[in-house]
């Protein structure tokens, strides 16, 4: 099956789209942004944590392991998430009215 079904208007949305083809909602492949955001966290703590609380450790070596703490993290975000789909539509506030002056 090459085709998505848009839970919105149910469309068929192509496979790899980035925008419903009805309803115009996001599609978003994969892990979240907000997946990438905690894993540079999670390493920015690991870098702090072995600078500050491990005497006699380069900086360095912080530096390396928290750049090898984000990959490692990135890589299992896409590995557990690679079969995430999610679409997104944006409702705009207001009134249904026209605005009429």
């Amino acid at each position: 099956m090459n085709n998505l079904v848009c839970p919105h208007c149910r469309s068929d949305v192509p496979r790899g789209a980035r925008v419903c083809t009805g309803c115009k909602a996001e599609v978003e492949y994969g892990a979240s942004p907000r997946a990438t955001i905690q894993a540079a966290l999670a390493a920015a703590v690991l870098a702090g944590l072995l600078f500050t609380q491990i005497p006699h450790v380069p900086w360095w070596v912080a530096v390396l392991a928290a750049v090898g703490a984000f990959f490692g993290a990135t890589y299992l975000y896409a590995t557990y998430f690679a079969d995430r789909i999610v679409f997104y539509r944006h409702y705009r506030g207001g009134s249904k009215r026209s605005s009429r002056r």
